[in-house]
């Protein structure tokens, strides 16, 4: 069995951080590491790495505030096995993910994303609320909790932009594209991403310019 290590960047989601975890846990993977870091969060995120620094397969990391692309790229720093894939701290997988994507490698396709669905977080959840059907529940993958490669082909990639705090990954993903680098999106929908009210991209509204400076580079 291939071995993975598995990067979580969060900020001010500790509560959703142990749930997250278990969803790793049910992958079918033996070799495991687990590099949380902790990007500056002001909420209980300090006491549940506490609680989880000590456990086996888990390290756990603080830094000052420095945005999504910095935490991954001080995991990647950290990371040590043949595989790399990301979790966001509030999202989860389904428990056959990760074989999934390992079965799907051997077609010779270098980065395998799966579909993602959207779900309201429970806390959120009102009768008014449960009976609203999310728009587009369901989506094409190519978001970091989706993702899987060799830690070979990320490095080729290189880092994530700093710069960027929104719009980090898709920006990677192009310059992946660019180098010619195979990747698919399988139909299966293994990942959830948990709309709640904190979610980044709600709150980095000032930041939206990325997307723009994103697609101007893409087409320079």
């Amino acid at each position: 069995m291939p071995s993975l290590s598995v990067i979580i960047p969060c900020y001010n989601q500790g509560q959703y951080l142990v749930e997250a975890i278990e969803s790793i846990f049910k992958q079918n993977v033996k070799d495991l590491q687990i590099i949380i870091v902790d990007d500056g969060s002001i909420d209980e995120t300090n006491s549940i790495l506490n609680m989880l620094e000590n456990k086996l397969y888990i390290e756990c990391y603080q830094q000052q505030n420095q945005g999504a692309a910095a935490a991954r790229n001080f995991g990647i720093q950290k990371a040590n096995m043949e595989y790399i894939a990301f979790l966001d701290a509030d999202d989860l997988w389904q428990p056959q993910k990760i074989q999934t994507q390992f079965d799907a490698l051997e077609t010779g396709e270098e980065i395998i994303f799966t579909g993602i669905s959207q779900f309201i977080s429970p806390e959120l959840m009102s009768k008014k609320l449960k009976d609203i059907q999310i728009k587009n529940k369901i989506l094409p993958g190519i978001c970091p909790s989706t993702y899987l490669s060799r830690a070979e082909t990320f490095a080729r990639v290189g880092s994530f932009n700093e710069k960027l705090k929104l719009g980090e990954f898709i920006a990677w993903y192009l310059k992946a594209k660019s180098l010619n680098i195979r990747s698919i999106v399988l139909d299966a929908v293994l990942a959830q991403r948990r709309i709640h009210k904190n979610n980044t991209s709600h709150l980095n509204k000032e930041h939206r310019g990325d997307y723009l400076k994103i697609i101007k580079n893409r087409a320079a």
